[in-house]
Order: structure tokens, then C-alpha cells, then sequence
């Protein structure tokens, strides 16, 4: 017979956060991890967390946050940590990503990436690095970039 009050589990489950989903929240550490890739996986996280349950998305985005990036969130965790979307846009903005960019800006994000910081990194193969760099210039093929686009892009970026 079960106990007063006890629960088998079932009650509530629509607004309780469910640890598998819990447990997809991203991790971010500035000094190898990509903020734009976070991002992404930040805003498929967001459509599928409960509403009303902000607040603990939020708290486990600074927490798995490492570094200066942690540090930068937990300054401002009272005004990041609001029980809304909003606040989990402010933590992505407050690291520096994009969120809410135009088309044309992620566009020239992306050959900004591809053409000027696709570099090896020190402890990286140069199998794992070519890898990459192929990754990064097939992806600026298929947004059907025009050279004419990033000759001008080029230009304008060179100059003062």
C-alpha cells in the first residue's frame, strides 16, 4: 500500500523538466568550443524546455559554462536568470554569440569563419585540420556564395 503522499513518479510529468532533457544542455568553454555551434544547440534546447521552467535552463547554462565565460555569466546571473526566453537570448548575447541575426549577418559570420579563423590549433592533426577547413569551405559552397560577394566582403573588411 503505498504511503500518504508518496508519489509513484507519474503525477506532474508536463511540468517537471525530465533529466534526459536536462542532461542535452550544452556546455561552453571559450577556449575550444565554438559559440555559434552552442548557440545552435541553445536555441533547440529552448523549443524543447517547459515553459515556465526558464529559470533552470538558465542555471544550468552558466553552469556548465567554464572559464571566463562562466565568470562573465555569474556577474550577471540576477538579471540573466528571469524565469522567460528572454533571458536565455541575454546569456548567449552576454557571451558574444548572435542570436536573432539577420540572414544576411550569419551569412557573412560564416565567411568570416571560413576565410579568417580557420586555423590549426596547436595539439590539432593536420588530418583533423584539413577535415575542418574542407567542412568550413563545402558549407560557404552550398550558401551559394557569389565570389563577387566575397570579393566585396573581402574589401570592405580590409578596410579602415
Amino acid at each position: 500500500m503505498p504511503m500518504p503522499g508518496a508519489s509513484d513518479g507519474s503525477e506532474g510529468l508536463s511540468g517537471n523538466v525530465s533529466n534526459q532533457l536536462a542532461t542535452l544542455v550544452p556546455t561552453f568553454d571559450p577556449s575550444k568550443d565554438d559559440l555559434n555551434v552552442c548557440q545552435q544547440k541553445v536555441a533547440l534546447i529552448l523549443e524543447a524546455w517547459p515553459s515556465g521552467k526558464y529559470t533552470e535552463l538558465a542555471t544550468r547554462l552558466i553552469l556548465n559554462c567554464t572559464g571566463s565565460a562562466f565568470k562573465k555569466l555569474q556577474l550577471h546571473q540576477s538579471e540573466l536568470a528571469g524565469n522567460d526566453r528572454k533571458s536565455i537570448h541575454r546569456i548567449v548575447e552576454s557571451l558574444g554569440g548572435p542570436w536573432g541575426q539577420i540572414d544576411l549577418e550569419k551569412r557573412y559570420e560564416f565567411a568570416e569563419r571560413a576565410l579568417y579563423k580557420c586555423v590549426q590549433k596547436g595539439d590539432e592533426s593536420a588530418d583533423s585540420y584539413l577535415a575542418r577547413a574542407d567542412i568550413m569551405r563545402t558549407e560557404l559552397n552550398c550558401k551559394k556564395f557569389q565570389l563577387s560577394d566575397l570579393q566585396a566582403y573581402v574589401t570592405l573588411r580590409g578596410s579602415m
